[in-house]
């Protein structure tokens, strides 16, 4: 099944590549939560890939999830910090790049971020790429590449 909205974190750390699938919180205009669907490779997986992972998160994707409870770190954040082989938050941020993958109808945008340590990552608007949805694997694979090299 395909779907015509979804997001993708992809994360590039010094020892691996990582890509989650988030849902969107109530009508999607809210934001978005990793949802548990996480995998990754190496630092240098092949375009195809790389392209195939992004669009397997973009379609595990779901609408209208609840917020979660935030008093306690969610069990799916967890599970992206011991995908990325750390502890903590502040050393997941370490040596990390973010690319945020947007699918919405026949459009993918690609938002390479900044990483502002403590606070997060921070877009960079002047980099967002967008593309057809209906983009090859290994192309795709390739522009999630470039953005990944625009973020820092």
């Amino acid at each position: 099944m395909t779907t015509t909205a979804g997001r993708a974190s992809v994360y590039l750390r010094k020892a691996k590549i990582i890509v989650a699938s988030e849902s969107f919180l109530g009508d999607g205009e809210g934001g978005s939560v990793n949802n548990g669907w996480i995998e990754s490779g190496d630092p240098d997986l092949a375009p195809e890939t790389l392209g195939r992972l992004v669009r397997e998160a973009l379609n595990a994707s779901e609408s209208n999830v609840p917020m979660p409870d935030f008093r306690e770190p969610p069990p799916n954040f967890l599970k992206l910090l011991a995908t990325a082989s750390v502890k903590t938050e502040s050393r997941f941020m370490q040596d990390n790049r973010l690319v945020t993958v947007t699918l919405s109808g026949a459009q993918i945008s690609l938002l390479p971020t900044r990483n502002q340590g403590r606070r997060g990552f921070e877009h960079i608007p002047d980099a967002e790429l967008n593309i057809s949805s209906t983009i090859e694997e290994d192309e795709l694979g390739q522009i999630v590449r470039q953005a990944l090299d625009l973020s820092s």
